[in-house]
């Protein structure tokens, strides 16, 4: 442990999620870059049924401006969170034909209709083309081993929580750090948790650690919310101490596993929870994060038992 000293990681570093493989456009920054389309066409949606940009319609049309803009703002809201959360090529082919339907939809009627339709006509197509792109892009290219590893196992996660005494190391005071929010809800449901992070005082009012060895006492379970970069150095110092459990977390578009710390881990005989939220599986389940569950299961990066 001497040689690598303290994990070194910015404050609000624990909860970014980073992407699986650090290749040019793999498929998680193809299905980042759709949700940021859909987010940005969802914007402007949502703007028309502000009616802050104004659709031209025909006298006779009787049409619900506020209806349609929320309406359609909703649904690329729903096609960012599944681009988020999923990687499914039926759902993408899905996507694609229906974003053509679209843009076919906006060629045949603007030629009926005023400049202004036209005009944010245009403004949304281009973005739609760009994404159909994307969603034939997902289609088409094989389906890569992300670095998440198997699927999650709901029997280890709950052995894992069901273990008093747990580290959630990278969790800070900073309020846009989530692991401050797993420290607080596994403190909330009765462990003993302790927080790990090289230069946070505190956490919640409680006393920080600058890394696994100087927290007192043994530690059952380490939950991960650091960078996939600095995962294994935090696995090694777990195998130091004999610590027999961990977990990677992973949140909505990334996490901390790396092929290299999941290898320590199994090398050394651990029990691994390779990538969820521990919130997925803290009882009483949140509405939210039962979706997540649910989501993960059909993704197949949760395994359907438990």
């Amino acid at each position: 442990m001497g040689e690598k000293g303290p994990i070194r990681l910015a404050p609000s570093d624990a909860c970014r999620g980073s992407t699986d493989r650090e290749v040019p456009m793999s498929r998680l920054s193809l299905r980042r870059l759709g949700a940021l389309i859909c987010v940005g066409i969802a914007s402007v949606y949502a703007l028309i049924g502000l009616e802050v940009v104004t659709v031209a319609t025909d006298g006779d049309a009787e049409i619900d401006i506020a209806v349609f803009g929320f309406g359609a703002a909703a649904i690329f809201l729903l096609g960012a969170a599944l681009l988020l959360t999923v990687d499914r090529k039926p759902l993408w082919a899905l996507g694609a034909a229906l974003q053509v339907m679209v843009v076919a939809m906006y060629i045949g009627v603007s030629s009926d209709r005023t400049p202004s339709f036209e005009a944010w006509g245009l403004g949304l197509r281009v973005p739609q083309l760009v994404l159909i792109g994307i969603l034939l892009a997902l289609v088409l290219r094989p389906v890569r081993v992300e670095a998440r590893g198997d699927a999650v196992d709901p029997a280890v996660a709950e052995d894992f929580l069901a273990q008093r005494r747990l580290a959630v190391v990278g969790a800070s005071d900073d309020p846009s750090n989530f692991g401050r929010t797993v420290y607080r809800e596994l403190r909330e449901h009765g462990h003993d948790v302790v927080a790990v992070h090289p230069s946070a005082d505190s956490v919640l009012g409680d006393a920080v650690f600058a890394d696994l060895a100087s927290v007192p006492g043994p530690i059952d379970g380490v939950v991960i919310m650091v960078p996939q970069d600095r995962a294994a150095d935090v696995v090694e110092q777990a195998v130091a101490l004999g610590i027999r459990r961990v977990w990677f977390f992973r949140g909505v578009g990334g996490g901390s596993l790396s092929p290299e710390a999941l290898e320590l881990a199994r090398g050394a005989g651990m029990s691994v929870v390779p990538g969820a939220c521990p919130l997925m599986f803290l009882e009483p389940v949140g509405a939210v994060h039962r979706l997540h569950r649910g989501i993960r299961r059909i993704d197949g990066s949760l395994a359907g038992s438990g």
